[in-house]
C-alpha cells in the first residue's frame, strides 16, 4: 500500500478555501514523520492555537483641547471648537485624576485650576461629560477600551477639554476688616 503525498504547492487549493481534515484523515496524517518534522507546530516555537493577548495597554493616548472656545457654526448652528490647541496626552491606566489634573494643568494651563470635560466618539460638543471623580476617569477609560476595540482601520479617540475655571467673585472683593 503506497501513502498518499500531500498535493505540491502549485496544485494545492487557495489557503482561504481549505477546510480542516475529517477526524480520521487527521490521524492519518500523524504517520507522515516527515510532514510532522516539517511543520511549524511540531517545533517548540509560539503555538497557533494559543489566543492572541489582550490588546490592552498600560498607557492611554487621549486627545486633549485647551485654549479654545466652544461656538455655533455661522451657517448651521451646530457647535464647533475653535481657537486654542490640541494635544495627544500619553496617560497611565492607573493614574488617579488628582495627578492626571496636576499633570494637565502644569503642562498646558500654567498651573491654573479648570474643569475637564470629555466627548465620546461620534456625538456632538453639546453632549461633553464632566469628570470630577475617579469613577468618571474610570469610566473615561471603559469608553476608550470600548471605542478602541472596533476593528475599525482608524480607531475613534476620546477628546478632553479643559476649560479654566474662573476666579469666584467671593475672592476679589476686598474684605475691610
Amino acid at each position: 500500500m503506497e501513502a498518499q503525498q500531500p498535493p505540491t504547492p502549485s496544485t494545492a487549493p487557495p489557503f482561504s478555501t481549505v477546510a480542516p481534515p475529517p477526524p480520521q484523515q487527521q490521524q492519518q496524517q500523524l504517520n507522515y514523520p516527515d510532514s510532522v518534522d516539517s511543520s511549524p507546530r511540531s517545533r517548540n516555537t509560539d503555538s497557533w492555537e494559543e489566543p492572541f493577548p489582550p490588546a490592552t495597554t498600560t498607557k492611554l493616548h487621549l486627545m486633549c483641547n485647551y485654549g479654545g472656545h466652544i461656538v455655533p457654526r455661522p451657517h448651521d448652528k451646530s457647535l464647533c471648537y475653535v481657537g486654542g490647541d490640541t494635544r495627544i496626552v500619553v496617560v497611565d491606566r492607573t493614574t488617579s485624576l488628582t495627578d492626571l489634573s496636576t499633570r494637565l494643568s502644569q503642562t498646558f494651563l500654567n498651573g491654573r485650576p479648570f474643569t475637564l470635560k470629555y466627548q465620546l466618539p461620534n456625538e456632538d460638543l453639546d453632549s461633553l461629560i464632566s469628570v470630577t471623580t475617579d469613577e468618571d476617569l474610570d469610566n473615561i477609560i471603559e469608553e476608550y477600551d470600548r471605542t478602541n476595540s472596533n476593528s475599525s482601520l482608524k480607531p475613534s479617540r476620546i477628546r478632553l477639554f479643559l476649560f479654566p475655571t474662573k476666579p469666584d467673585s467671593s475672592q476679589s472683593i476686598n474684605k475691610k476688616n
